[in-house]
Order: structure tokens, then sequence, then C-alpha cells
């Protein structure tokens, strides 16, 4: 039986946007693993990537007739609501009995609007995903359309209601998951990775763990939850070495949410990559809470130089707020020890939350500047049905906008709304001010002579010269 995954291709606005100058173009993980599940079930699979192969929604449709999958699973983000509900469309045009599935983040924040709305779906899958996909491409095979009972699945009735089989529990020993199918997507050399993000090119992705235990009000728990589960170290540097030898990966990103959440197991890892004498560098995202001098150490002697930290605000009660569980004299420490262990530190952090004013948002930005980051991302306030946040605002009535295809927190986009603005403030004022953070942040002289003194190679010259093109475009722009 034929599965056909799609990463779906953008729209013209979202290309207008400079989306992809804003944000990283790296392989779909989430696709992957659904695909290394399914063919090692025995099904025939193929991947379509639209954001690097080019595939137009009339190439998608052309390879959809030929093949003729019985089974179509699209992964939509925000950003390609629009383009998900034309790749369903022209899937029922072709192949009115092929069953069309929605998943990814779009649908993980409002699963059952998602699949009643979207008149070509006939399921949506939420949380993780991959023995969800499994069973019901087993019932295909099997000519058993009934999916009322498949845990984490919105299923569509006859008559357009919305059953749902009830919460599918996490895996919970993710060494039994295969690899990502990596074979069925394009080489790394396509993908693009923000500029100032990697060091080596290509760049592989990994996740060594899923689930995050910290509390934060603001963030989306809703695919891998509050469930910390890690694989054995031996099982990811198998993997990194796979991703290293058989596809060229010169770099590896890890997503885990906190990467460091249990030290013993990082401290193993880098033991065995230098033990492998592994030929890559590597970086992550964690928590400030959750690293010492020795642990930062021990990641840049096997090849860590890179670590984002989610730091989110320089003013103590803003962090209280939204249940950080952090300090600022913690973030000064995880800064300092990264830097001096020769990690490249990028920090993120949300402007306009809710109770901020402007002098709050300038003690945000000084504290930023005052941290010796390498880099900086400023945002403002997402806000989806699957965080804490969201629901308090909706309860207050506090909530903008929510039509989510139109939000872009980064507010580069002076057509792009927000889902916020605190009291006191106006859109287009927390916009400007946005973008003078980025503006203070990159453009100092200070940080630019830095810069030029760092770099090594013609790779680097290439890279810090996308990076402020892209930069200077999307804050000097419009304003």
């Amino acid at each position: 039986m034929k599965v056909l995954l799609i990463n779906p291709p953008l729209t013209a606005k979202e290309q207008a946007r400079d989306f992809e100058a804003a944000v990283n173009v790296l392989p779909p993980l989430g696709i992957a693993y659904i695909a290394s599940v399914l063919e090692q079930d025995g099904f025939d699979v193929s991947i379509i990537d639209s954001l690097v192969m080019g595939a137009t929604h009339s190439w998608i449709r052309e390879f959809m007739e030929r093949e003729k999958p019985e089974m179509v699973g699209i992964a939509a983000t925000i950003l390609q609501v629009e383009s998900a509900d034309l790749v369903a469309k022209n899937a029922k045009e072709i192949s009115p009995n092929s069953v069309v599935v929605i998943g990814g983040p779009h649908v993980a924040t409002m699963p059952e609007r998602v699949v009643r709305e979207g008149r070509y779906y006939d399921l949506g899958v939420t949380g993780e995903a991959e023995y969800t996909f499994r069973e019901i491409a087993r019932k295909i095979r099997s000519k058993d359309f009934n999916f009322a009972g498949v845990q984490g699945c919105y299923a569509k009735k006859k008559d357009g209601s919305i059953s749902f089989g009830g919460v599918r529990p996490y895996i919970a020993d993710l060494n039994e998951l295969p690899f990502p199918a990596r074979h069925l997507l394009p080489p790394l050399s396509v993908y693009t990775p923000s500029p100032i993000t990697y060091r080596k090119f290509p760049v592989g992705t990994m996740m060594s763990s899923r689930g995050c235990p910290a509390q934060c009000t603001f963030c989306d728990r809703s695919v891998f939850g509050n469930w910390t589960r890690q694989r054995d170290y031996m099982n990811v540097v198998d993997e990194m070495q796979e991703l290293v030898e058989v596809y060229g990966a010169k770099e590896i990103k890890f997503y885990d949410d906190t990467f460091t959440i249990n030290q013993k197991r990082v401290i193993q890892i880098c033991d065995e990559i230098k033990r492998r004498k592994l030929d890559v560098t590597w970086s992550c995202l964690t928590r400030v809470a959750n690293v010492n001098k020795e642990i930062l150490e021990a990641m840049h002697s096997a090849g860590c130089w890179h670590l984002l930290y989610g730091i989110e605000n320089g003013n103590q009660h803003m962090l209280d707020y939204i249940k950080k569980g952090t300090n600022l004299d913690q973030i000064r420490k995880a800064v300092k020890w990264g830097k001096e262990a020769g990690i490249n530190i990028r920090g993120s952090f949300i402007c306009g939350l809710p109770g901020e004013t402007k002098e709050t948002i300038e003690t945000t930005v000084k504290f930023a500047l005052s941290l010796g980051l390498d880099e900086a991302n400023f945002y403002t306030l997402a806000l989806y049905p699957g965080n804490e946040l969201y629901h308090m605002m909706k309860k207050e009535g506090k909530i903008r906008h929510e039509n989510y295809e139109d939000y872009n927190p980064l507010a580069y986009d002076d057509g792009a709304v927000l889902a916020y603005v605190p009291d006191g403030m106006d859109e287009k004022e927390l916009k400007q001010m946005i973008k003078r953070a980025h503006r203070r942040f990159y453009f100092r002289p200070t940080y630019v002579a830095r810069q030029v003194m760092n770099i090594r190679s013609k790779e680097d010259i290439n890279r810090y010269w996308h990076a402020a093109r892209a930069l200077f475009k999307l804050n000097y722009a419009s304003g």
C-alpha cells in the first residue's frame, strides 16, 4: 500500500514575508520518523518536502495522479494552513477514496476545529504521531475505515461531526523507534540553516529526548508533554554516526527541549563521541537551570559549539509570572560558563508579556546587551490553545486576533498581526520596539568587530554576509 507524506509549499503570501530568511529550513524529523515506522511495517512510503524540493501544487498533483497513494499525510505549521488545504483538495479530487490525514503543530493547537473546517480532511492526528499513523495505515490496508477508536486521532464522520479516539499514551521507550527515514528525503546539502546558526555544512537534525518538565506558561506542550523520555546514549551516538557516515553531515542540531536534563547521560554521549572520534560539530537547546561549568566544558570538548538558552525576559517578576523557574543570576552564570567553555551562546527573549511596559521591555533589551551573547532573538508573545497563557488571556478577553496563519512572533512583517499587545501599548509601537532591539544588538560596532574577528574561512564570510543581509532587510525594510 502506498503512503505519501507531504511537507506542503508555502503560499505566495508567506514567501513574501521573507519566511526563509528568518528561520531554519531543515529536514522534517516528524515526517521522517513516521515514514520509518511505516516502512518497518511494510508500507511503500514517499516523502515530498516542498520547502527544499521546489515542489509546486501542480507538481504534487501530478505526483499523486501518477502514484495514486491510498493514504496522504500532510504536516502543517501555522504558516502552511492554506497550502495544506489545497494539497488535501487535490488529493481528494484525484482519489476520492484516499484517506487524507492532517498533522503537525497547527493541528496540535486546535485539532477538532481544523478537521471540522477542513473540507477535505478525513482525520487529524495529535500527540506523538508515529504509532497513530501506523494504526491508521494498517486499518486502510485491511479495508477497515472505522477510525473512531484510534487513539490520538480526530475522525470526521459522514454527518460532519468529529469523534476523538482518546489520548494516545506517550512512547515510553524511544529506543524502540527506528532512525528517521532520511533516505526518503532530499540530500542534506539542499537544506538551508539560518546563516549564523551553523559552523559546518551540511547540517543534520536529531532529537535525543522528548518532553520537558518545566511549567512555562507560554510554551505549547501539546505534542511531547511534560514527561521527559530519553534515548540511551549509545542509541543517540549510533544515529550521529549514521548521519555523518551515511548522509554526510558535518554538523548536527539537536532539537530536544532541554538537552541537558540528564547530565549523566550528556557526559556519556560526549565520552562516546570522543571514543568513536566522530568528526562532527553540534548544537542544542537547554535551560539555564540545567547546566553547570563542568557539563558545558564536557560538551565543548565533544564538538558542541552553539547553545540556545530560552532566557525570555530581563525582569525577575516577569520570569516568575511565566513560571520560568529561573533567576537573573542563573542566567548570567550560565552564559558566562558557556562562553568560558568556548561555546557560542544564543538567547531568546519575549517582549510584550501580560503586565509588561515600555520600561520592562527596555530592561530586557539592556539585560540582553549586558550578557555577552553571541546572538539574540526578540519575539512577541505567541498565543496558541496549547499554552496556559492562551487560556488566561482568552478568559480575560485579551486575545486580539485568532487567525493563526497571520501570526508572526518575530514581528518583522508590518502586515502580520500580533496575538497580544500589553495594555498601554499599540501593535505598531511593540513591533518597532522589537525591531529596534534587534538593531541595537546586531549593529553595535563592538559586536560587528567581534564577528569580523571570528571569520576563519570563505564559508564564514559567506554565512556572515547572508546573515547580515537578512538582518538588514528584515529590520530596516519598513521602519
